[in-house]
């Protein structure tokens, strides 16, 4: 998880990959922790939909 961000009591967490091929494996301990949080991707071809 390289970024986290908490908005009402809620977690997102953030992988940041260049490759948009790279592998990837979300954080079961991550989401176990933190109900109802979620965990996205981001990479070279979806970077700007988190900018705006």
């Amino acid at each position: 998880m390289d970024y986290i961000e908490e908005h009402s009591g809620v977690f997102e967490g953030f992988e940041l990959k260049y490759n948009k091929d790279a592998k990837f494996k979300k954080s079961s301990m991550f989401l176990e922790k933190y109900e109802n949080s979620s965990v996205k991707v981001i990479n070279s071809q979806n970077r700007y939909e988190f900018l705006v």
